[in-house]
């Protein structure tokens, strides 16, 4: 499906976001096999006629996942059909300002400790976009991600960087370019 994006070694495409990243080799990129054996997937969830279909069943699927430092820096991008909060009219910041109480609520069952959840802007393959900064920690660890919410066609795209001990978060939102049209 054109919503999952292709991956070929450590590069990334993803027409219907429009982005791109070519990682370099320090970067484990996931295949689609792998990441359907990471998140209990089908290979027949990431083609046109399943996509959709897994997405209502599973609430959203992860189409890329990427890992560095022995998976200390972690990127992946998940997919959720955009009927699901069509009622927010595509708009980015409602979505953080929904997300926002949800993660504050869900991550410490997960095992982290919040210092902060927060709402933000950052540039994202050329275009500025609605994020969620979080800080943490987890198992001790300090724990810092963003998630960039974007919005294509009849998806809702939420790009995640997450790193532990060093915040490289900002630094990974920049591996993301738009493709030229």
């Amino acid at each position: 499906s054109p919503a999952v994006g292709v991956v070929d070694g450590n590069s990334y495409t993803n027409t219907v976001l429009g982005v791109a990243a070519e990682l370099d080799a320090d970067w484990t990129v996931l295949s689609e096999l792998e990441i359907a054996d990471l998140y209990g997937y089908t290979l027949e969830s990431f083609t046109d006629a399943k996509l959709k279909e897994s997405m209502e069943s599973a609430g959203s699927m992860i189409v890329f996942y990427a890992m560095r430092n022995e998976g200390l820096e972690t990127l992946n991008i998940s997919v959720t059909s955009s009927s699901l909060f069509s009622y927010l009219g595509s708009n980015e910041d409602a979505v953080v300002e929904l997300l926002i109480p949800q993660l504050e609520s869900q991550l410490p069952s997960t095992g982290i400790t919040v210092e902060s959840i927060e709402g933000g802007k950052v540039e994202f393959a050329g275009q500025e976009h609605a994020c969620v900064n979080i800080v943490g920690s987890l198992n001790g660890a300090s724990l810092y991600e963003k998630q960039v919410i974007l919005f294509s066609g009849d998806y809702m795209f939420v790009f995640t960087a997450a790193s532990y001990m060093n915040d490289t978060c900002d630094e990974m939102v920049t591996y993301f370019t738009a493709l030229a049209e």
